[in-house]
């Protein structure tokens, strides 16, 4: 069992050696407010315009994403990204805007079980994320095994019971059990996972990469009145083009790409349809 503390990965001066670091109310409750509602009202499909990208996409019944909340959510999460990464800066003054660009923003919706241990097993990428909605033990809690960030030893990317057992670390494991508006920043190379989600959980996750990583991510259509003075004099932060062989497989288009469209549709397509109409005759 973990005695670690939540001060422990409150304090900036632990983030190198946890691969973890906790900020409260990085935004108050009428920015969450804001932010939620607007997507709640995708995920609820009150709003669904394909042209602002105001759709949730999913893969599950108990998981949605919304295609491109960028457009579609009325709030300027360019500079909210430029907020995050200032508070990055704090932890270690290599994140700045000319060694790391934000490479993914997404905003998703689950209630599913918990998520199990796990690495991305990925270098120099960092995902911060903010509680929206949930956030609790039983709302899915964000948990990491501190310092396994920094492991000699490999993992494909699921962890065996085995291995939890066996290099102890249970009691490397902390639960980050907060309220909405709270920032989480990690390094998602070490071990990771979430906790089950009795009531939904609403997260928007920013993610940064070092230059030229080579490990994909996403693009990140602008609304024009997104454009403001704070976004255009950050520009190196939104540089990312996608991998040496131009790819981007991550994010919005790694979803987008395997669910397929209307003139080539896959069957994740076609059973999102198929449950949609049925959940729908059900009402």
């Amino acid at each position: 069992m973990s005695s670690i503390q939540k001060e422990n990965i409150e304090s900036k001066n632990n983030f190198d050696n946890n691969g973890i670091y906790i900020k409260k109310n990085f935004i108050n409750l009428h920015v969450v407010d804001k932010i939620k509602s607007s997507s709640e009202n995708i995920f609820n499909n009150k709003i669904d315009n394909t042209t602002l990208g105001a759709q949730a996409t999913t893969f599950k019944p108990i998981f949605f994403s919304i295609t491109c909340p960028t457009l579609s959510i009325n709030y300027n999460l360019f500079e909210l990204a430029i907020d995050v990464m200032s508070e990055m800066n704090t932890l270690n003054e290599s994140f700045n805007k000319s060694n790391y660009e934000l490479t993914n923003i997404d905003i998703l919706k689950d209630t599913n079980d918990e998520l199990f241990w796990h690495t991305d097993n990925t270098k120099n990428f960092y995902r911060a994320f903010i509680y929206l909605k949930g956030g609790s033990k039983t709302s899915g809690a964000f948990r990491y095994m501190i310092g396994t960030h920094k492991r000699d030893y490999k993992i494909n990317h699921k962890l065996s019971d085995k291995i939890i057992k066996d290099k102890k670390l249970d009691e490397q494991t902390i639960v980050c059990d907060y309220e909405p508006g709270t920032l989480i920043i990690s390094d998602i190379n070490g071990f990771h996972s979430n906790s089950i989600k009795i009531e939904s959980r609403i997260i928007v996750i920013f993610d940064f990469q070092k230059k030229n990583s080579n490990i994909g991510g996403s693009f990140l259509p602008i609304k024009t009145t997104d454009l403001t003075k704070k976004v255009l004099d950050n520009l190196k932060l939104f540089s990312f083009k996608g991998s040496q062989d131009g790819k981007r497989e991550h994010g919005i288009e790694k979803r987008l790409n395997t669910i397929g469209n209307t003139t080539k549709p896959s069957k994740v397509l076609l059973k999102s349809i198929i449950r949609y109409y049925r959940e729908k005759f059900r009402i």
